[in-house]
This record gives structure tokens, sequence and C-alpha cells, in this order.
């Protein structure tokens, strides 16, 4: 009955219900975008069960523990719950038991649907069913056995979600870490540094990964694992049981008593003189003393000290994994430039853009989680005051992620001996940094506009699905102002560095700084001084902000008139179309005798402060068909038009 009440509780959270929706659609992501690393379908679906579990299972384990366990402390019933004719145990394991349920459900489902994408692709085989119930039986059972374990130990002991988070969060990035240093071929750029660090993952491997990796060496070993790998599984099933044996004699911590204070010292502070404060303080120290305090809320939580740790030790082994990656019989020596290339695309983007949508969702929420956004609402401070405040405490912390950023790359150039380009730093991380930063103004923006957490979380969530998921290209908005905060860069490289797109980053970046300041400076307006109460001005255009409103439209125009009129934009779908309206169009062309270009003479005259090059291209043709050719099909690309054409 209890373990019936515990469900009937977890199928009304909708975290349990983003879950559902999330992981199959990782398990599709995985399937249809991970490449193969062996031939055989059944080494596939393996690697694609061992990159889901280690990528997911401890992040899914972390984010529904506090769920079930702490449910108690969270809605204010433990005393009551403590003292109802049940036995620790008994209550315990039902919690562990239905989150080891959740856990292992969606994981078969996910299982299953790569299973049904991978039978798509190698045809029906009843072989790969068997092992992908193998993978969930010796694979999937025990690690989500574990996690759950781990987590029932973590709740009693410290009876807090902060540290159920970073714990699992930190036990996440640790096994990506070991993970990339014993050549997991599912994580680019992974290399064996160590012998003896790869022989104990073998052992002490959560997920069974390792051991199974090591069998993948010889062609002739069977995919269902050996001795040791048995022994891995058996130990962490031992090891479930003992954590959750633990977390039966464990005592919740409790923080020391901070006495109360004396009478005496109570009578000395009663006779301090009485100091007067202005009512009214000027805007600046209104400002200052508000940056001062959203800075200090967000590094004195425990959880974002961790986040600037695991960030540095993640950006490390990034760097570290590939710098001095080279092509084969080729040669190099690594950079600052090869270092910054490894994250300043994905991973700097990526992970910084959710740190900074986590703290927007921290600062702008927080009056109404403290319950003091009516005492803000009557206070006598602007609300473009609080506002900027906001974005400044996000700009600070932004500038201590590129500053960990810089102290894990000079590490690893240190640790890799590469030749260290102090010029790269700035630019690379400075780049980086303005696109968070407007990110972050513009998240901070939505926060104060709704009066909702949960429209402006999912309108701030839209923005980063659209600016880093396929989903744009795939319905056909392939206008480069959908990466949101940012310019189309291309990575820089050794001979031309950033020179071949340059010239149009500050185009950009000057649209989305218009239109960053536009957005906040009408967010002012329609917010009152906090994100949780209606205002008078909301939805109405003032005369300034019209004006703003405009000077961003005409420089988005602008913009846009640009790029339409040096390349024509057009989806894959658009592409594909065109090249088969070409072919059916000239198709007759297919039998009729051309000749080959058998040398061409050019003369080129490139203008970098314009952007503008001029080819001047004469071709020697050959006729080598035993037919006389009167007429010839020219084709050019059609952003760049032909001035002359003699034959």
């Amino acid at each position: 009955m209890l373990l019936i009440n515990e469900w009937r509780y977890l199928m009304r959270q909708p975290l349990l219900w983003l879950a559902c929706i999330i992981l199959p659609c990782i398990a599709y992501l995985f399937a249809v975008g991970i490449g193969s690393i062996d031939t055989l379908a059944g080494k596939h679906l393996q690697a694609l069960h061992m990159t889901l579990m280690m990528m997911c299972l401890p992040l899914l384990s972390g984010a529904l523990a506090p769920l079930v366990f702490l449910r108690d402390q969270t809605n204010d019933m433990a005393e009551l719950i403590l003292v109802t004719p049940q036995s620790t145990f008994y209550r315990l394991f039902n919690r562990l038991l239905i989150l080891f349920l959740v856990c292992a459900g969606l994981l078969l489902l996910s299982f299953f649907i790569m299973w049904l994408l991978l039978s798509q692709t190698y045809g029906f085989q009843l072989s790969l069913l068997t092992l992908a119930l193998w993978d969930f039986a010796l694979m999937a059972l025990p690690a989500c056995a574990f996690f759950s374990a781990l987590a029932c130990c973590l709740a009693q002991r410290f009876t807090s979600s902060v540290v159920i988070y970073a714990t699992f969060c930190s036990a996440w990035l640790v096994y990506i870490m070991l993970a990339s240093m014993t050549g997991s071929p599912m994580l680019a750029g992974s290399t064996i540094t160590s012998p003896w660090l790869f022989e104990s993952m073998r052992l002490l491997d959560p997920f069974g990964n390792t051991a199974l990796l090591a069998l993948y060496k010889n062609p002739e070993a069977s995919i269902y694992g050996d001795w040791i790998f048995y022994l891995n599984r058996l130990a962490y099933c031992l090891l479930a049981a003992g954590l959750f044996y633990t977390s039966l004699k464990l005592k919740p911590y409790t923080a020391k008593h901070v006495p109360a204070l004396a009478d005496s010292d109570l009578r000395s502070q009663s006779s301090q003189a009485y100091q007067f404060v202005g009512a009214t303080p000027s805007a600046t120290n209104q400002l200052l003393h508000l940056t001062y305090l959203s800075i200090t809320t967000l590094l004195k939580q425990r959880l974002s000290q961790l986040i600037l740790v695991g960030w540095s030790l993640l950006m490390m082994n990034e760097i570290l994994s590939g710098i001095d990656y080279a092509e084969p019989l080729s040669v190099l020596k690594p950079t600052s430039l090869d270092a910054f290339n490894r994250i300043s695309d994905d991973v700097l983007p990526l992970l910084g853009s959710f740190l900074v949508l986590f703290w927007s969702w921290q600062l702008c929420w927080r009056n109404r989680q403290t319950a003091m956004a009516e005492l803000i609402s009557a206070a006598p401070v602007r609300s473009g005051v609080i506002l900027c405040s906001q974005v400044i405490a996000l700009g600070t912390m932004i500038l201590l992620l590129i500053l960990f950023t810089s102290l894990a790359g000079f590490i690893a150039e240190t640790l890799a001996n590469s030749e260290i380009q102090l010029m790269q730093y700035l630019s690379q991380l400075g780049k980086a940094a303005l696109s968070l930063l407007l990110l972050s103004a513009i998240f901070t923006a939505f926060h104060n506009i709704f009066r909702s957490p949960l429209v402006a979380v999912a309108c701030c969530v839209a923005i980063l699905v659209m600016k880093f998921t396929p989903i744009s290209g795939s319905l056909g908005l392939t206008h480069t102002l959908w990466n949101i905060a940012a310019s189309p860069l291309q990575p820089a490289d050794a001979f031309w560095g950033s020179e071949q797109s340059l010239s149009v980053y500050w185009p950009f970046m000057t649209f989305w700084l218009v239109f960053t300041t536009t957005l906040i400076y009408m967010a002012m307006q329609w917010s009152h001084r906090t994100a949780s109460f209606m205002n008078h001005r909301r939805w109405k255009l003032s005369i300034s902000s019209s004006l703003l409103l405009v000077i961003s439209l005409g420089t988005g125009l602008n913009l846009h008139s640009n790029i339409i009129a040096e390349r024509p934009l057009m989806s894959s779908d658009m592409r594909e179309q065109r090249r088969f309206d070409y072919e059916q169009q000239y198709s007759n062309w297919a039998a009729v005798a051309q000749p080959v270009i058998s040398h061409i003479d050019a003369k080129v005259d490139i203008f970098p402060l314009s952007g503008n090059a001029e080819f001047t291209l004469i071709y020697t043709l050959e006729n080598h068909t035993e037919q006389a050719i009167d007429s010839l099909l020219i084709g050019h690309y059609s952003a760049s038009p032909l001035n002359e054409l003699s034959l």
C-alpha cells in the first residue's frame, strides 16, 4: 500500500513527466545522431546503451531523489510521518524501491527505442533484442540500485536537496572525466592516459562500461562480458545493499546550536545610538548595494561554488583531451588557438547558457521564493535599478566563469607543453563572454516581464532550443539571426585566424546589443520592482520604447538585407529542391558533347578593407569527343555575379 502511495505522489510531480519526455527523446537523438564505433550491430547497440547511462542516469537519479526521499521535509510533514506506526526500514525501502523502479523503467523504455531504431538500419535481429535485455539486466539494474541507495543514504544524513544535487552532479562530472582519461570511444578525443587507471576502472566503473570496452580490443571476444565484468556488477549490487543498510543507521546532520544573546549583550545593543537612514537613497548607492547583495547571494551558495570548481575541471579536461590532435602523418605543435577551439564553439556557449539561465532564475525569482516580494514592491527603489543590478550580477558571474576557464586553459596548456598566446585568451573568451552577457540580459528581461516563472523559463528554454538544436533548420528557419545573441563565426585557424568571418561579427553583435537594450528598457517599464506584480503600463509602448523598438527593427532589417544581398537563405529542403529542379531543367544536356577544362589562368585582386575580391579567370577548353561543339552549358554560383563572359 505504501508503495502505491509513493507512486501516486510521484505521478503528480511535473518533474517525473518531464523526465518521461526528455529521456526517450535523448535516446532517440543518440540512436539517430551518434555514429557506430564498430560495424557490428551488437557493439553499436551496446555503445548506445553505455552512452545513455553515463550521460543521463546520474542526473536522472539526482533530480528525482529529493522528490522521493525529502518530500516530508519539503512539505513540513517530517514530524507527523515519524510518529506514524511504520518502521524506518519499511518507509525507506519503499521509497528506494520506487526510485529504483522509475529509473529502471525509463531506461528500459529508452533501450527499447534504441533497439527499434537500430532494427530499421540492420533489420530485425533477435540477438539485438536479447542483447538489449541483457544490458538492461546486468548494466542498468545494478547502476540504478547503486544510485538509488546512494540517494537514500545522502537524504538520511543531510536532509538537503542541494547536497543531493551537488553530489550527483559531481559524480557525473568526475565519471565523464575518468571516461575521457580511459579512452572511452563515446567521448570525442578521449585517450588512455594511464594503463593502471584503465585497469582500475574495469573494476570500479559503476556502469561496467570499461570492463566491456576492454573486450572490444579483441575482435573474437564476447560482448557479454568476462569474469571482471560480472565481478564488477556483483560488487555494485552488494555496495547498494551496504549503502541502504548504512542509511538505516544514520542520524540526520544537525547544525551547531548558536546560543542566544545574554541579557547584558541585549542591554549593550539597546544602548547604542540610533542612526538615521534616509528613506530615498541615491539610485547609485541602491544599485551598488543590490548588485553586491545579488553577487554574494550567488557566491555563498555551495552549489555555485561546486559549479565553478566543476566548470574548471571540465574545461581543463576538454582542452587536454584534444589539444594535440592531428590528422595521420601530420605534425602539430599545439597552441592556445587549438586549446580554445576545443571549447569556444560548443562546450563553453552551451553549458554557459544553461548556467546563465539557472542563475538568472535564482536572482529574478528570489523575492517570491523568500516571501519578500510584497515588501520589495513597496520599497523606494525603481524597477530599473533592480533589473540593472541583476544584469550586472550575472555579468560578474560570467566574468568569473571566463576567469576560471582561462585558468583551466593555462593549466592544460602548461601540462600539454602548448605555446601560450595571450591574444587568443582575450579574443576567443571575450567573444564568448559578450554572447553570454547578452543572453543573460535577455533572460533577465523575460523573468521581469512575465508574472509566471513557468512562462519565463519556457521562453528562455525555447531560445536555447532554437539556438543549440537542429530544430530551427528542420522547421526551415535558416536565418542566421536564429542563433540568438551570437554571430556566425567560423572557428579560427592558424593561417587566417578569425579573418574568415570576423567582418560579420560586429554587425551581428551590434544588432543584438541594440535589441537587448530595447528589451531591457521595455522590461523596466513593464515590471513593478519585481516579477510578481502587474504594472498599469504593462504591454504599452511609450515614445522612448517605441523609438528604441524602431531602431532595433531598422538595424535588423538592414542586417537582413545585407545578408540576402550577399547570399540567398535556403533550408536543406530548398537546396535539395533547387538541385532537383536544375537537374530536371538541364537533363537533356547529359547527352550533349561538352569540352573539359585542361588549364586555368587566374588573376585575383583581394580588397580586405571592403571585403571584396575580383577574379579574372581564363579557362582552356579541350574537346575530347568526336563531335563538333556548338553550344556550352555554363553554370556559376548565384551569389557571385558574372560581370563579363567571352569565348
